[in-house]
């Protein structure tokens, strides 16, 4: 096997990943069906919350993945902080902007990782 970079590094992270999970943990919003895989990974709708949302919110199905941002989070900042300042420095804007989304990985980011710009509102 070759040499990967921390780009491709990220890349082969997040690609198997739904879009709902990649958005959350680039700390940007979510849409309103994102919303809802979100909310389902920490907290699983019923077999009747789910027929319910099935007809009252259009489009949207569940998309479930083992794992919750919280937990892809330290792997997933591992490889960005390799990636160069520019990824890290995105990451941290986002967190610091998103509001309860990232709350916690912009507090965390900023009181345990170096150069996190957004997360301390340097």
């Amino acid at each position: 096997m070759g040499f990967r970079t921390p780009e491709q590094e990220l890349e082969d992270f997040l690609v198997p990943l739904p879009q709902w999970l990649q958005n959350a943990l680039w700390c940007v919003a979510l849409t309103d069906l994102e919303n809802f895989s979100w909310y389902d990974s920490y907290f699983p709708f019923t077999a009747d919350q789910l027929e319910e949302l099935k007809t009252t919110a259009a489009g949207w199905q569940p998309e479930r993945y083992p794992r919750t941002a919280e937990e892809l989070r330290p792997r997933f900042e591992q490889i960005l902080q390799r990636c160069g300042p520019a990824q890290w420095k995105r990451y941290c804007d986002n967190a610091k902007a998103s509001g309860p989304l990232c709350a916690d990985a912009a507090r965390e980011a900023g009181e345990t990782q170096k150069g996190c710009p957004g997360a301390r509102g340097t």
